[in-house]
């Protein structure tokens, strides 16, 4: 009967350690895809940067006078959507870039 017992208390602390184990991987998995997200973001707005100047600020052909384009990337393995919005007010341009990516475990 106390080998039951044992066997019972055994088998549930090992299902709460697989459990945290999954768990961490999961998070681990997660925090991969936003640091990757994060790097598409900034490669984003580097390409951008590069387009503040004054002589082609007004110009139609001006990536920053678009409203707004969508791109797929590749973020560390990740098929990631980046989408860049652009808004006009008072002669300053607001960018807004949002990346969205599918994550599977």
């Amino acid at each position: 009967m106390e080998i039951l017992v044992a066997t019972m208390i055994l088998a549930v602390v090992m299902g709460g350690l697989m459990s945290a184990v999954v768990s961490g991987q999961r998070y681990l998995l997660h925090t991969r895809n936003r640091i990757s997200a994060s790097q598409a973001v900034k490669s984003k707005l580097e390409v951008l940067y590069k387009e503040v100047r004054q002589d082609t600020w007004s110009s139609p052909s001006n990536p920053l006078r678009i409203p707004s384009s969508t791109s797929s990337n590749d973020c560390g393995g990740v098929t990631c959507d980046a989408i860049v919005a652009t808004s006009d007010k008072d002669g300053l341009r607001k960018v807004k870039v949002d990346i969205t990516w599918r994550e599977d475990y």
